[in-house]
């Protein structure tokens, strides 16, 4: 994003922290389902 035409809400959005963090809770929702599923057991959640 271009920081002149780009609002600072919308800013945080495009960072690498925020990627990063999307990236994990879809790992983390992967891994609760797989649990569910008996895939890995429930203590690898922690």
């Amino acid at each position: 994003m271009i920081a002149r035409y780009t609002r600072d809400e919308m800013g945080r959005l495009w960072t690498l922290e925020s990627k990063y963090q999307k990236w994990l809770e879809v790992e983390i929702a992967v891994c609760e389902a797989w649990a569910e599923l008996g895939e890995i057991p429930q203590e690898a959640l922690k």
